[in-house]
């Protein structure tokens, strides 16, 4: 499931080994191919790197981004929050 940022852009792993990052008018601002993985998931620190999950075993990969958090909405990543609380306030 993809995550929205602070700045509205959305982070979405492909089957194709690719992480896109894509902003509110739907282009592409940049990508990260996977060597030889899938992203099954993906997350942001509180400091706006962002955590992808690959397909592969005990690989994760971190990524900085310019972003500064998760966007300030009701949902905006996979389990809702940092803490994956699923808890809908």
């Amino acid at each position: 499931p993809p995550l929205v940022d602070a700045e509205g852009r959305s982070y979405v792993g492909t089957a194709a080994s690719q992480m896109w990052v894509v902003n509110q008018d739907s282009q592409i601002e940049w990508s990260f191919k996977l060597p030889n993985d899938s992203a099954v998931g993906v997350t942001m620190g509180p400091d706006g790197i962002v955590y992808i999950a690959s397909n592969s075993p005990g690989r994760l990969y971190a990524l900085y981004s310019d972003s500064t958090a998760l966007a300030n909405s009701d949902w905006p990543k996979a389990y809702r929050d940092l803490g994956n609380t699923s808890y809908l306030p």
